[in-house]
């Protein structure tokens, strides 16, 4: 007979919304008892681990724009007090190096420049002339955005939360007397967990289980594709025609050979960025625009026939360079964004998905709004 493991909650999926969601929980009710279920078969499969960092507060969602001014700090507080006691200083997490929005058309920028101006984000404007093609490239850089160190930030979430996790394959999710009743094979034994409150923190469970529980939430699952390049030329030497500068941490200097900015096509079928690594070495990211199965983590690009012709030329000139590893992550959403609350139709049941590509952004901070919530339901 198989045995029942009780908690007070559970959380399938163990992403930066899981993690967060938990976290959170642990810390406002440290009495609980909290289990998640990891659906990946190795941790480093879920898509938080297959981003690349990008950190942006220029979101037309007021909510977004919470959560994204909200989570540095919450981070900074977070990784102060674990590393405190280690008589470490605490690592830098957050760089302001900026990112560049290209386009080539105008009216393609229109839209953030409105956003921008409606948050009061400092933004700086470029109208380069491109005598070649006889056009013109437009850009705005927004300093206040950057890059977080998302694999140390999802490594101290998960060494924290690490007894609690647990690895299996979702069978069944039903309600039960007084709460949720789960059964899960793991390591080729059938598992039961019973919850008094559930959350569903996964994208693919989403939205399979989103019509069984009478709520009509359509999940669309998006893939992105990221290419580790190395350049023989320098990055910072790909945006010497722009003079970027920097006013935050001191005097106002020219810093395009210091610290490249990220860089954001939005005036392209599949919208694409490049985020810098070092001084050759870069992530080029290109999203699918069209939906995918929840579960498909192949690369299906080629970087020379599908991925280079979106930045070739725009973003940066054909340089020797080479791809030294490739891989592909989910990003999932919802029509009216972020879903992150209890569920309409069920008062235990609560949703943390759809974070739309954002999860470092957006995530942790997110996370912790739904646990206040789960922890006073």
């Amino acid at each position: 007979m198989t045995m029942a493991h009780k908690v007070d909650i559970l959380i399938l999926g163990s992403g930066i919304a899981g993690m967060s969601t938990a976290f959170w929980c642990q810390n406002l009710a440290p009495s609980s008892k909290i289990t998640l279920i990891d659906t990946a078969h190795s941790h480093e499969d879920h898509s938080s681990h297959r981003n690349a960092g990008i950190y942006r507060q220029s979101e037309a969602n007021s909510r977004l724009v919470k959560w994204a001014n909200q989570t540095p700090k919450l981070w900074a507080t977070v990784l102060h007090e674990k590393f405190l006691h280690k008589a470490q200083d605490t690592p830098q997490i957050f760089d302001h190096c900026g990112v560049l929005y290209q386009a080539e058309h105008l009216n393609a920028l229109a839209p953030l420049a409105q956003n921008l101006n409606t948050l009061g984000v400092e933004y700086q404007f470029f109208d380069n002339a491109k005598p070649q093609t006889k056009s013109r490239e437009h850009a705005l850089w927004v300093p206040s955005d950057g890059t977080l160190q998302s694999s140390l930030l999802n490594r101290t979430l998960f060494r924290s939360l690490e007894s609690m996790i647990h690895q299996g394959d979702i069978e069944t999710v039903e309600g039960a007397d007084e709460g949720w009743r789960v059964t899960l094979q793991s390591r080729g034994r059938t598992k039961i967990m019973k919850a008094r409150r559930l959350v569903i923190a996964s994208g693919s469970l989403a939205s399979s289980h989103a019509a069984k529980f009478g709520h009509k939430l359509e999940v669309q699952p998006r893939k992105r594709h990221l290419f580790h390049l190395k350049f023989n030329c320098t990055i910072a030497s790909l945006f010497s025609k722009y003079e970027i500068r920097h006013t935050r941490d001191g005097p106002a200097r020219s810093t395009a050979q210091e610290r490249p900015p990220v860089v954001w096509r939005v005036d392209h079928n599949a919208e694409a960025y490049l985020r810098p690594l070092n001084q050759h070495e870069a992530l080029a990211c290109v999203c699918d625009s069209q939906d995918t199965h929840p579960t498909d983590l192949t690369t299906s690009l080629s970087w020379q026939h599908d991925a280079y012709p979106i930045f070739a030329q725009r973003l940066f000139p054909p340089p020797p360079h080479r791809v030294l590893r490739s891989w592909a992550g989910l990003r999932s959403f919802v029509e009216k964004g972020p879903l992150f609350s209890c569920d309409e139709n069920h008062p235990n049941l609560f949703w943390a998905v759809a974070l739309g590509g954002h999860g470092m952004s957006i995530g942790f901070a997110a996370g912790r709004e739904l646990a206040e919530q789960i922890v006073s339901s």
